[in-house]
C-alpha cells in the first residue's frame, strides 16, 4: 500500500504569520484552525458533508464504510460502536504520568487503543501513531481488500460523526 501524499500550501510570509496569530488568539493550532474552517464550509452548504477517501452509507439496517478499496458492513448498533471507538481514541489522553528519575523528569501519556469485530467477521483497529491515529481493516475473507489509513484526530471526529448520523439512521428503519 502507497504512502498517502501530503498536501503543502503556499502562503506569503504575511498571511502565514495572520493565520498564526489567528491560530494563538483561539489557542488552535493552524491544522485546528484549517479544521474549523471547513466544518464551517460543511455547515454553510459549501461542500459536501464527506470525507475525500472515505465513503460512508446506510443501506436498510446496515452501514456500509468504505475506506481506501476496503468495505466494511456494519450494523447500525455496530457502526455506533465504531463511532464510540473513533471519538474516543480522537480524544484527549485519558492518563497523563510524570516520572523523576536523577535529574531527569520524564513524561508521558496514554490514548488507548481499541477494536471492534464486526458480525461479517472483520476486524477494525483504531490506534494513536503520534500526534494521529490510524484506522485498521482486517478482513475475515483473506480474498476481500484490507485496509489502513492514517488520519489526524479532527478527520477521524468527522468520521465519527458521520458513521453515528448513518447508525442514527438505519436504527429508524
Amino acid at each position: 500500500m502507497g504512502r498517502r501524499l501530503i498536501t503543502t500550501f503556499t502562503l506569503s510570509k504575511e498571511r502565514a504569520k495572520q493565520l498564526k496569530m489567528i491560530a494563538v488568539a483561539r489557542y488552535l493550532s493552524t491544522a485546528q484552525l484549517f479544521a474549523r474552517f471547513i466544518n464551517s464550509e460543511i455547515r454553510k452548504g459549501t461542500i459536501l458533508d464527506e470525507i475525500p477517501g472515505y465513503r460512508i452509507k446506510r443501506i436498510r439496517r446496515h452501514v456500509e464504510i468504505g475506506i481506501n478499496n476496503s468495505t466494511l458492513m456494519a450494523t447500525a448498533e455496530e457502526a455506533s460502536q465504531l463511532s464510540k471507538i473513533l471519538d474516543q481514541v480522537a480524544s484527549d489522553p485519558f492518563w497523563w504520568g510524570r516520572s523523576q528519575l536523577s535529574n531527569k523528569q520524564t513524561y508521558g501519556s496514554s490514548y488507548g487503543s481499541d477494536f471492534i469485530t464486526l458480525e461479517t467477521g472483520d476486524h477494525v483497529l483504531i490506534r494513536r501513531r503520534g500526534r494521529g491515529l490510524v484506522i485498521e481493516v482486517n478482513k475475515y475473507d483473506k480474498r476481500r481488500t484490507s485496509a489502513q489509513r492514517s488520519l489526524s484526530p479532527d478527520v477521524a471526529s468527522d468520521l465519527a460523526r458521520l458513521i453515528r448520523a448513518a447508525a442514527k439512521k438505519a436504527t429508524r428503519r
